[in-house]
């Protein structure tokens, strides 16, 4: 099998010659924009030679462009307009990319969730921090204004869902590499979750099923922390035509399972030991993630679960 048949054979449920394979971290400075970004995953792709690429949203976060102040500023968030710089400036990422790579291996895009990307924002202002980190002040206008931030959430999401459309068609991705957060031990409740996090991850999710059914969902234990993976069955039960959602469920108790050091049901033993070989010899930096795509399981993320 080559390295488009051997994913696209996990990807519909059926046996590869061995587990698909692949490794990204984050670009930084001069690597993390324009034409220098486009040869640093080239790079990392012909050192690493994976079967498939994450091309990364170094240097094209989204941009909240609305000044933060209070709780309520995020009630006078707007859309981006649709000629924006970050739209064209991400399609084009993904547009090179896939003239470089397209022919050898299937590509996604980096999404963060709209939680994510508002917590990532760089117009806070001192006074709304009041010392405090970025995610600690979210958290806090979460439970100071609910709705402000919600309104934050749906138009982040919205542009996002946009953003999905334009890498698919224009960019020359398979699908989104979305990952989300949120889950995390001790943050909030699961009802919570379902009320401040979920819709919006969700919106995202289904505007990219509309126009791919092969989008990777990134569970991420950023920084460490251990997650609710229970939390996140509904968003592995919205796959068209795929995993109900009762099967999703399943797959959440088999990750809980197999645990953070183990391996998932029907993984090759080693194959985690090599994913991280690999990630060093390609001279991967800080957030490097070994992973894999196997039968019946989805993604397997060592650093994900």
């Amino acid at each position: 099998m080559d390295k488009k048949e051997r994913l696209m054979a996990v990807l519909n449920g059926t046996m590869p010659d061995r587990p698909p394979v692949g490794l990204w971290f984050h670009f930084t400075d001069a690597e993390s924009r324009g034409e220098a970004c486009v040869q640093a995953h080239v790079r990392t792709y012909k050192q690493s030679n994976v079967d498939f690429v994450k091309i990364m949203s170094d240097g094209l976060l989204y941009p909240v462009r609305q000044r933060i102040d209070c709780a309520a500023d995020w009630a006078k968030l707007a859309p981006l307009p649709r000629d924006d710089a970050f739209f064209a400036d991400t399609v084009e990422r993904c547009a090179r990319i896939h003239e470089e790579l397209g022919e050898e291996c299937c590509l996604f895009y980096n999404f963060f969730s709209p939680f994510t990307m508002i917590r990532a924002a760089e117009s806070f202002t001192e006074h709304a921090l009041a010392g405090r980190t970025k995610d600690e002040t979210v958290m806090a206008h979460l439970r100071e204004n609910e709705a402000a931030v919600l309104h934050a959430l749906e138009v982040v999401a919205a542009d996002l869902a946009h953003l999905a459309e334009l890498v698919i068609h224009r960019g020359g991705c398979l699908g989104i590499y979305q990952s989300v957060q949120g889950a995390e031990k001790g943050r909030m409740s699961e009802e919570e979750h379902r009320r401040w996090i979920a819709p919006s991850d969700l919106m995202v999710l289904k505007a990219a099923n509309l126009h791919s059914q092969y989008n990777i969902l990134h569970m991420c234990s950023w920084a460490g922390f251990a997650n609710h993976l229970e939390y996140w069955k509904e968003k592995l039960g919205d796959r068209r035509g795929g995993t109900a959602a009762g099967k999703g469920k399943e797959l959440v108790s088999r990750q809980r399972a197999a645990g953070r050091a183990g391996q998932p049901p029907g993984f090759p033993a080693g194959i985690r030991h090599k994913g991280a070989a690999a990630a060093g010899g390609a001279g991967a930096g800080e957030g490097n993630g070994p992973h894999a795509v196997y039968p019946g399981g989805g993604l397997y993320s060592p650093l994900g679960f």
